[in-house]
């Protein structure tokens, strides 16, 4: 009887004792290309209701490592680089939708800097976030210019929750 007992209270202490892996979760984030959408003319704004993302996420929750809201900026995992290297951006655009609990919250264009054309959308520069780790989302580009109107959804509260529940955001 004794040895029972020994053994469950040895048994109790090693359960007690280990570390529990973080269970909970507030959800998560990722970018998904869209493999087909229409645009509202004569803007590039996307049509959400008309969007079909490819199968995976082009960018995992797992490969954002922080988000600062002040500059709407990414910082993002090696993995993630070599995933935006491998890719293949023409000269004007590439659609996304940020999906956060599966939700759509916003989307926007992987804009090359070296375009002569403008957006009037939300945009990322894939060359830039190749080679600096980092997705800076920017209103338009080459910015937000005079007449243009982008509804900004960028640090809207659903992104934030997720982020500053798993300590990825900046404050």
């Amino acid at each position: 009887m004794r040895l029972i007992l020994l053994t469950l209270a040895l048994f109790s202490i090693l359960i007690a004792s280990c570390e529990r892996k973080k269970t909970s979760r507030e959800g998560e984030i990722h970018i998904y290309l869209l493999s087909d959408h229409e645009s509202l003319d004569p803007l590039w704004e996307i049509d959400e209701s008309t969007i079909v993302t490819e199968v995976s996420p082009f960018i995992k929750y797992e490969d954002i490592l922080s988000y600062d809201p002040k500059n709407h900026t990414f910082k993002i995992s090696s993995n993630a680089q070599e995933n935006l290297k491998g890719k293949e951006f023409d000269i004007h655009t590439r659609a996304f939708v940020l999906v956060a609990n599966l939700e759509n919250i916003y989307t926007g264009y992987f804009w090359a800097s070296y375009s002569s054309a403008i957006c009037p959308w939300l945009t990322i520069d894939p060359i830039h976030a190749r080679y600096a780790g980092e997705l800076r989302v920017e209103l338009g580009y080459p910015g937000l210019m005079e007449g243009m109107s982008i509804t900004d959804r960028r640090n809207d509260e659903r992104i934030l929750s997720i982020l500053r529940h798993d300590q990825k955001l900046i404050e």
